[in-house]
């Protein structure tokens, strides 16, 4: 019987997600495999979405979801990605990111628990996320994978940067992630660095963050697509990544494959993905900080893509899926 694997991609416009999905389709051109089809393309995920694709998934063999809520249809298999790690956060959690769930994430949040259990395997991109959703739903334990998610690398990885006194910070702002807070910590630790001052290029709008938009070591540039902000990687010295709650952090990665040094919190979950790319420092601490962006605007770092390869990570899911 010829085997149809149905790839559920709502939801898939901004962040990492949509990052992801560039990654599939590039995989997905070169191997022009009939059996595997996109649905969801271009959709936000909601209620009524999830009943339809169920319909247009219910003669498949195999089901993945890229969007933390897995397929109910028990025929065939199903593989769930789970990659907001928001979905499975604690209350104590919340109240150390001084952070108020949404009336939608609070509704989400019970049914991808409840659909998760209907997945054969649920594949997670860090050691980190895996233990969030096994405390707190245990009975899914068995079912999780680790797998980086992956990422082409640019022909120009590892080249000397064009603008090495500027730092990019690659973030889609959000309440939790307290911009206001890393980015002013982060501009008084760069005052006592000898040289030119260093340029902080923020890839959103000067609106979202205002009471920096007139600081003039700050350049807003509007937000981008992946594509076009992999430019200002090429151009940066260095990546700021300060957030502490994420189920995966892109730009650890992109930093160790694209070979740019990134500046992040001495945690394990950076550790695991920046590699030898992370330069890290201990929150609130500024002379800690500081050394942290002196040593990451010294020469790049090798780039190191082998543990983000696209190849092994599509052959792997989509042999998983058949």
């Amino acid at each position: 019987m010829t085997q149809r694997i149905v790839v559920d991609c709502a939801g898939a416009m901004v962040g990492g997600a949509a990052r992801f999905l560039r990654e599939l389709q590039i995989y997905l051109a070169q191997q022009r495999n009939p059996n595997i089809e996109l649905i969801g393309l271009g959709r936000q995920l909601s209620p009524q979405w999830l009943v339809q694709r169920e319909l247009q998934a219910a003669t498949a063999t195999s089901r993945v979801s890229l969007n933390n809520v897995g397929f109910v249809n028990p025929r065939g298999k199903n593989i769930t990605l789970l990659r907001n790690i928001l979905q499975f956060a604690r209350a104590d959690d919340y109240r150390r990111l001084r952070f108020v769930p949404s009336r939608r994430l609070r509704t989400q949040t019970p049914v991808v628990r409840t659909l998760a259990k209907a997945s054969d395997t649920l594949v997670v991109p860090c050691t980190r996320m895996a233990q969030q959703v096994a405390d707190i739903s245990p009975g899914l334990q068995n079912s999780l994978v680790v797998r980086f998610h992956p990422i082409t690398q640019p022909c120009w990885a590892g080249e000397w940067p064009r603008c090495p006194r500027s730092v990019l910070l690659p973030i889609v702002p959000s309440p939790y992630k307290h911009l206001d807070e890393h980015i002013p910590e982060f501009l008084a630790a760069t005052q006592d660095i000898a040289g030119e001052p260093i340029t902080l290029v923020v890839p959103t709008f000067a609106e979202d963050l205002p009471e920096l938009a007139s600081h003039p070591q700050v350049q807003f540039i509007g937000p981008q697509s992946s594509e076009a902000l992999e430019m200002w990687w090429k151009d940066c010295g260095a990546v700021l990544f300060p957030t502490e709650f994420e189920s995966f952090g892109y730009p650890l990665a992109e930093g160790r494959v694209y070979g740019r040094h990134v500046i992040a919190q001495d945690t394990a979950q950076n550790q695991e993905i920046a590699g030898p790319a992370l330069r890290p420092y201990i929150r609130h601490d500024a002379a800690s900080l500081r050394a942290a962006i002196e040593a990451a605007l010294n020469a790049p770092p090798t780039p190191d893509p082998t543990p983000f390869d696209p190849q092994a990570y599509f052959q792997w899911l989509l042999h998983e899926a058949a």
